[in-house]
């Protein structure tokens, strides 16, 4: 039949619905447009939904990769460094390349790998273990640290967010 045939041709072309010139159908018609305008309006709020999480993943990305302080994110049971912002690599001398394909543990002086481990240890079963550490830069250059860490879990479940202020000053006074 020609209409069917139109329809088909319309719905292709984008058209969310085709209603036959048939007097007997012109009561569905306000049930058609309420459809569609409620169609519309559930994609319209999804389009808001996604553009406002676009948003605030550039805003947490501004925000980890610019931030002032050294950070990383790491995984707690492998303790592979997931990811870096700018700071820290320009604090420890470091390409990306070099810092994601290192662990954590790269960053702490042989001598103090035991105190490490066992703090390692208590964030792995939930305690907080924010504090003060040594590290070593690139250059090999040792640094008192105190470190702030946290869970984040957008990274996956077993990723920490650690923050690193650089207190070596305070540390030589």
């Amino acid at each position: 039949n020609g209409d069917e045939r139109i329809a088909v041709e319309m719905m292709k072309l984008g058209a969310r619905d085709y209603i036959i010139k048939d007097t007997n159908l012109l009561p569905l018609l306000p049930s058609v447009i309420n459809r569609i305008a409620a169609e519309i309006n559930n994609e319209n709020k999804l389009k808001l939904a996604e553009d406002a999480l676009v948003q605030s993943e550039e805003k947490f990305r501004f925000l980890f990769t610019e931030n002032p302080q050294p950070m990383f994110i790491y995984n707690i049971q492998t303790l592979e460094i997931l990811e870096v912002n700018h700071t820290a690599l320009n604090f420890y001398g470091y390409t990306k390349e070099e810092c994601t394909s290192m662990t954590i543990k790269d960053l702490h002086p042989a001598e103090d790998m035991d105190s490490f481990m066992k703090k390692v240890e208590e964030t792995r079963l939930g305690k907080n273990t924010n504090g003060l550490s040594k590290h070593i830069k690139k250059n090999g250059e040792l640094i008192f640290v105190e470190i702030y860490s946290v869970s984040a879990k957008s990274w996956g479940e077993h990723a920490r967010l650690s923050l690193v202020v650089d207190i070596t000053e305070r540390k030589m006074i």
